[in-house]
């Protein structure tokens, strides 16, 4: 079993508390000559609301998820067809993670291509969805500002919804909902820094894996932290890509 990601977070409301459990976890079996191969993949979010007690139910979320995850595995394991599925040494699968991104072109890319990705799948070859060549207003870090320039000549304004991210050509900023938020690429890795979501407690992150803890961090994150806005210490995380499906991977709190 290889745990990719496990955290828990508790928020809160005018109204009512929720917690949200979320867990990456991948599984593989020995078969012949030493070569392990890939039975199962799980990732899942949970979220349990109530008035009273969030973390009990929270936690109990957690046993509950892990009982059907045995159950699954139980019938991935009878159904799985070993032929055609990539193997590996044991060796090789405690570099698995370097093994997959060095088949991945933007990990290997230097220069990132202008314009718009709609999706993480345009995104890991560096192949924007949209050519543009865009300009990027950082004039107040907490509310970066994307532009391009029409035929006419006129300034037109990109919305971070719905797409996965954008590039001026020199660097990459990944979109959320909330806005832009400027990638830096550490140590083979994509990370970026936003702010928590309204309402969002403490939480427990568990990182995993050779990322970045705490405040051990490398010159390129730590220049990102720096020029990441004024919120409040404590309300910014630091996220690192997930290789496989894009999405973003809590690492830490911020505490500038």
């Amino acid at each position: 079993m290889m745990l990719n990601e496990f955290n828990l977070w508790e928020f809160n409301d005018r109204e009512e508390k929720y917690g949200r459990f979320k867990i990456s976890l991948r599984f593989f079996k020995p078969i012949e000559n030493e070569q392990y191969v890939e039975v199962m993949t799980y990732d899942s979010i949970h979220s349990v609301y109530g008035q009273i007690d969030i973390t009990n139910k929270l936690m109990r979320s957690v046993s509950k998820n892990l009982c059907e995850i045995a159950s699954h595995l139980d019938q991935a394991k009878n159904k799985q067809k070993d032929t055609d599925k990539p193997t590996y040494t044991k060796a090789q699968l405690t570099v698995i993670d370097s093994l997959e991104k060095s088949l991945i072109p933007i990990y290997q890319s230097v220069i990132p291509q202008a314009g718009i990705y709609a999706k993480y799948t345009d995104f890991k070859t560096n192949t924007p969805t949209q050519k543009l060549e865009l300009i990027v207003d950082e004039y107040n870090p907490e509310h970066v500002k994307v532009y391009y320039m029409d035929k006419k000549g006129k300034k037109k304004h990109v919305a971070s919804k719905n797409i996965y991210a954008v590039s001026d050509g020199n660097r990459f900023f990944k979109s959320l909902s909330m806005g832009f938020f400027e990638m830096v690429k550490e140590n083979n890795d994509f990370y970026y820094v936003r702010p928590t979501t309204t309402g969002q407690g403490p939480g427990m992150i568990i990182p995993i894996g050779g990322g970045i803890i705490g405040g051990a961090v490398g010159g390129g994150v730590a220049a990102l932290i720096r020029s990441s806005g004024k919120s409040q210490a404590g309300q910014l995380l630091l996220y690192k890509v997930n290789h496989r499906f894009g999405g973003g991977i809590p690492i830490s709190k911020v505490y500038k």
